[in-house]
């Protein structure tokens, strides 16, 4: 399989396909039993972990959040980002508002595994999260199945997505493709 530089790539089917699979194999959460995973042509074992991590963005399925601050969680994705900056990537990923509503906004401690917060805020945290680590390669792992289906919110998000950095690959792992993207879809 080959993805190219500046594609958004959703991988579709049914149930047990392996979708999530090659995300995991991409992320190097897995490693590969034969073949390679490279990026720009480089092997991803050949290069330094560090170089590697500053390449990718992995929002799984079931996102962990620390027993820490909404505020810390965010800047798990860049640890030199300022408030302004996350202010800037709540309102993409669309939890700007939900975070303002919690008792302590940013400050709020979201408990053990983000235990005190739903699965779709927990879901937009973690999206919001790799927002700010603005990597090249974004993989979402069905990253929009916990949110629901609000389309015009996840188009909104696509967008935010789409417009947070000049992306070497998107990768979209999805259960139900709610939304095509039109520049993609000719190709």
């Amino acid at each position: 399989m080959e993805l190219k530089a500046g594609t958004v790539n959703a991988i579709v089917g049914p149930s047990g396909s392996g979708k999530s699979t090659i995300a995991k194999l991409i992320a190097s959460l897995w490693d590969v039993d034969s073949g390679s995973i490279k990026i720009g042509g480089v092997d991803v074992k050949e290069m330094s972990l560090a170089d590697y991590n500053r390449k990718i963005a992995y929002v799984a399925q079931d996102n962990y959040l620390f027993n820490e601050t909404v505020r810390e969680n965010i800047r798990q994705g860049n640890p030199e980002a300022t408030d302004e900056q996350i202010i800037e990537v709540t309102k993409k990923s669309g939890c700007y508002e939900f975070i303002m509503q919690l008792e302590n906004g940013f400050d709020t401690v979201v408990g053990g595994a983000g235990g005190h917060l739903s699965g779709g805020e927990r879901q937009r945290i973690s999206i919001a999260r790799a927002m700010l680590k603005d990597a090249p390669i974004v993989i979402l792992d069905e990253a929009m199945k916990t949110i629901g289906d609000q389309i015009m919110e996840a188009v909104e998000l696509h967008q935010g997505l789409k417009g947070a950095a000049a992306r070497e690959k998107t990768l979209e792992y999805l259960r139900d493709v709610g939304i095509a993207d039109p520049e993609c879809a000719s190709s």
